[in-house]
């Protein structure tokens, strides 16, 4: 049985059989994971274990899609599902390794896969990448973090945020007047990036490699139709701005208004009363 490393801390690796609770082997399947069954079901340390397995006898490869019905091993993979109240999901798939009877294949074993459950590679089920990517796009920083643990959808800060920048084809609709754009930094603050926001949904809709005016130009030209730019206080932005649409109204966002305030108050009371 291969190792992988478990999805969730204070999660441990059970060994099948028996667990704590267990109920009797079902044929039945959960919800969203077609293809495979139920075999057994177990609640220990506050966390719901699903066992399930692939019922079909044979499995087809990867490179010349035949079927094959030679088992070469078995393997588990650990997946962490949506919660069911307050309690983790775990759903341990045993899966298996087959031959492949084609002569030239460059892989001689191929493992089965569950394609409309999870990618390869990855510890959890599709739909809860779904709904973590939903929290991400929703909001931003570390209240997309609070709020996935509220719903018992813990995750940290930097997975949310790295799911939204994989987001694939991320655009903005074309009657969106309104956008905004700052700057992002990157790998503890050595490199930083321009996020391009749409100011009516909060959604961010695209990322630009950099902070310089003719990437920030050519960014905002791949989305037409904006009547209203909100940027802070860099000249870059400005700059660009001004260069993708000279016709566009420029403002300033709440912080750096709040910000000029503050440092407009304390000059004129550094004049009155030096």
């Amino acid at each position: 049985m291969a190792h992988h490393v478990l999805p969730f801390p204070g999660a441990r690796r059970l060994h099948w059989p028996p667990l704590v609770s267990c109920a009797r082997p079902s044929a039945r399947r959960p919800e969203g994971t077609t293809g495979l069954r139920v075999r057994q079901v177990g609640y220990e340390r506050a966390v719901l274990t699903l066992l399930v397995a692939a019922p079909a006898p044979t499995a087809a490869g990867p490179v010349y899609h035949c079927e094959s019905i030679h088992v070469h091993s078995l393997y588990q993979h650990t997946l962490l599902d949506l919660p069911v109240g307050a309690h983790p999901v775990c759903l341990p798939l045993q899966m298996r390794r087959f031959f492949c009877h084609v002569a030239d294949c460059p892989g001689r074993l191929f493992a089965e896969r569950a394609p409309e459950v999870t990618r390869p590679y990855v510890h959890r089920t599709s739909r809860l990448t779904t709904a973590w990517r939903a929290i991400g796009l929703a909001l931003g920083g570390k209240a997309r973090a609070r709020l996935a643990a509220n719903l018992h959808l813990s995750s940290s800060a930097d997975t949310l945020l790295r799911l939204v920048r994989q987001t694939p084809e991320l655009s903005l609709p074309q009657a969106s007047p309104m956008i905004g754009i700052d700057d992002r930094t990157m790998r503890n603050g050595q490199t930083y990036r321009t996020s391009i926001c749409d100011r009516q949904t909060g959604a961010v809709v695209d990322w630009l490699p950099d902070r310089e005016a003719a990437t920030v130009a050519t960014g905002l030209q791949q989305h037409p139709g904006v009547e209203i730019i909100s940027c802070d206080r860099g000249g870059a932005y400005a700059e660009g701005a001004r260069l993708s649409d000279p016709l566009a109204r420029q403002v300033t966002n709440r912080l750096h208004v709040l910000c000029n305030l503050g440092q407009a108050l304390k000059e004129g009371i550094a004049r009155l009363y030096p």
